[in-house]
């Protein structure tokens, strides 16, 4: 579970509970599962980097290839930022 996973982490927990709800939607939903990044990280654009990259990985380990996530970035200068390097 999401709480165990996390080790007390509570932003992991929150981005394991969204991914394993997406890992569930993938089952029944065919194209793109969305998972949103935090939007208090709207205007840091390394962090939001980082977290986008991380919520990749969880689904990884989930068995969910790149090509179904689609990854929600604020629309802030940063945010957009973030979208290029996260584009490549």
């Amino acid at each position: 579970n999401a709480a165990e996973y996390a080790k007390g982490d509570l932003s992991l927990a929150m981005d394991k509970v969204a991914v394993n709800f997406g890992h569930e939607i993938t089952k029944i939903v065919p194209g793109y599962v969305s998972t949103e990044v935090d939007a208090r990280l709207s205007f840091d654009t390394e962090a939001t980097i980082a977290k986008a990259r991380k919520i990749i990985d969880l689904y990884k380990e989930v068995g969910v290839d790149k090509s179904r996530i689609l990854i929600k970035i604020a629309a802030t200068w940063e945010g957009i930022k973030a979208a290029e390097v996260l584009e490549k």
